[in-house]
């Protein structure tokens, strides 16, 4: 036999009984029609939120054209270890090119960074570029990081996102 939706609702939010502590017959209470379907309402409604928060917490970190109403496409990516010595100089280098908007050379910089540094550092660099594919406006992230202990943490002030159109610090 099969039913239809609203007799599956209508037994579904019927009287019901929650037992407070299995394998005990005298801990059962029942529940009315009513905080039936107020549990199924806070239920739903906790769906509705956990499915929406999860939304903006993975949209979050993605660049988005306004332009194009899309998310840019990730297209490379990489982790590259910073010699302690030599950290301070080369991120103030980039850091300029930055300032300057010049996207193409803070690019090139990393990945003339990445070949040169290899040894295991307590510092490192991990970039994210990404691509609009309606109009191919990049983005390009770098988050520096150090490491404490087993983890890392970010080094916001040395972090930085620049777009092909025009960059910005921080």
């Amino acid at each position: 036999m099969v039913l239809t939706f609203p007799d599956y609702m209508r037994l579904k939010l019927g009287s019901s009984a929650i037992n407070m502590r299995p394998g005990r017959s005298d801990s059962t209470v029942e529940l009315g029609q009513t905080a039936a379907i107020a549990s199924f309402g806070v239920d739903l409604l906790g769906c509705f939120l956990g499915a929406f928060l999860m939304l903006q917490a993975m949209a979050g970190g993605a660049p988005y054209c306004d332009r194009c109403t899309r998310y840019k496409k990730r297209i490379a990516g990489m982790e590259i270890p910073l010699g302690e010595e030599t950290a301070v100089e080369k991120l103030e280098e980039l850091h300029d090119l930055v300032r300057q908007g010049e996207y193409a050379s803070v690019v090139a910089y990393v990945n003339e960074l990445a070949k040169a540094e290899s040894e295991a550092s307590n510092l490192k660099a991990v970039t994210d570029e990404r691509v609009c594919p309606g109009c191919n406006e990049s983005t390009f992230t770098m988050r520096v990081q150090q490491r404490q202990g087993n983890n890392w943490k970010e080094l916001s002030d040395l972090s930085f996102r620049i777009e092909s159109r025009g960059g910005t610090i921080g």
